[in-house]
């Protein structure tokens, strides 16, 4: 599992899962609410 936390990073994570026929999960929080 990791973490993303820029816009950039997420879309080069994507663009290599693509190249990868690989499949990315998203979890989204409500962050700064939870320890």
């Amino acid at each position: 599992m990791e973490i993303i936390r820029t816009i950039a990073w997420m879309k080069e994570k994507a663009r290599q899962a693509r190249s990868e026929n690989s499949i990315i999960g998203l979890v989204p929080t409500m962050g700064a609410l939870h320890d």
